[in-house]
C-alpha cells in the first residue's frame, strides 16, 4: 500500500466536504474546510450538541446518585441500631454466615468475567435515554443571510413569498438602557429576502425578482394606506 506523504497530510484537512451551506449572496456552495465562517458555523451546531449531551449526562448522574442515597438511608433506616454497632465477626457469630463471603458471592453470580477470569468485571448498566428520538445535530432558525435549499438543492422559502418577516431583537439584561429593536425582511421569493430598513440589499438581486419585489411593495404600500386610512 502506497504510504500517504507528508503534503497529502497536510492537504487532506483542506478537503472540501461534500454538503451545502448558504453563502453570503444567499446561493449553495460546497462546505470548504479552508473557510473560517464555514468551520465556525460547524463547530456552533457541534458545540450546542455537546452540551445537551453534557448536561443530559449531568442529569442522569445526579439522578443516579439520589436514587443510591435514598435507597441506603432507607436500608439503613430499617436496621435495629443493635445490628448497626456490631463488628463483622459479631454479625458472623451471630447469624452463622460469613458476611465477606456472602458479599463476593454476590459479585460471582453477575455474568459478565473478564478474559483472564481472575478477576470479575462489573458490568455498566445499559445506558438509558429520556427519549427514543435518534440522536441529530441540534436545529437552529435561519440567520440574516443565509438560505434553505432542499436535499436536492432546490431553494426553499423559510416564509411564502410576499410575506413580511419580524426579527426582534431582546434586551441586554446587562443594560436596561437599550431597547428592543425589529427588523422587517419582505420575501421576495427563491429564499431571498429584502430588508426595508437597508435598501442596499436589493441590488443583488436580478431584474426578474426586482420586479417581484416592486409589485409586492406596492401591493403592501396600497394595503398600508388603507389601514391608516381607517385609523384616522
Amino acid at each position: 500500500m502506497a504510504q500517504v506523504s507528508r503534503q497529502e497530510d497536510r492537504d487532506a484537512p483542506k478537503r472540501h466536504l461534500q454538503g451545502c451551506f448558504n453563502s453570503e449572496d444567499g446561493g449553495p456552495s460546497e462546505i470548504d474546510g479552508t473557510n473560517a465562517a464555514h468551520i465556525a458555523s460547524i463547530l456552533d451546531d457541534l458545540k450546542s450538541e455537546f452540551q445537551q449531551r453534557l448536561d443530559s449526562l449531568a442529569a442522569d448522574l445526579t439522578q443516579s446518585k439520589n436514587k443510591q442515597q435514598q435507597a441506603y438511608a432507607s436500608g439503613m433506616v430499617k436496621l435495629p441500631k443493635s445490628i448497626k454497632s456490631m463488628k463483622v465477626s459479631e454479625f458472623n457469630a451471630l447469624y452463622k454466615i460469613d458476611l465477606i463471603r456472602a458479599v463476593r458471592r454476590v459479585r460471582e453470580d453477575h455474568p459478565i468475567v473478564s478474559k483472564n477470569r481472575d478477576r470479575l468485571a462489573t458490568a455498566t448498566p445499559e445506558p438509558t435515554r429520556r427519549n427514543n428520538r435518534p440522536i441529530e445535530t441540534p436545529s437552529r432558525t435561519v440567520r440574516r443571510g443565509e438560505a434553505l435549499y432542499s436535499q436536492n438543492g432546490s431553494p426553499l422559502d423559510a416564509a411564502e413569498q410576499g410575506a413580511l418577516v419580524a426579527t426582534v431583537t431582546k434586551k441586554n439584561r446587562g443594560n436596561a438602557a437599550l431597547s428592543s429593536a425589529a427588523s422587517f425582511d419582505f420575501c421576495v421569493g427563491e429564499g431571498k429576502y429584502v430588508t426595508l430598513g437597508d435598501p442596499s440589499n436589493m441590488k443583488d438581486l436580478d431584474s426578474e425578482l426586482k420586479n417581484s419585489a416592486l409589485s409586492q411593495l406596492k401591493l403592501m404600500q396600497d394595503q398600508i394606506a388603507i389601514a391608516m386610512k381607517q385609523l384616522e
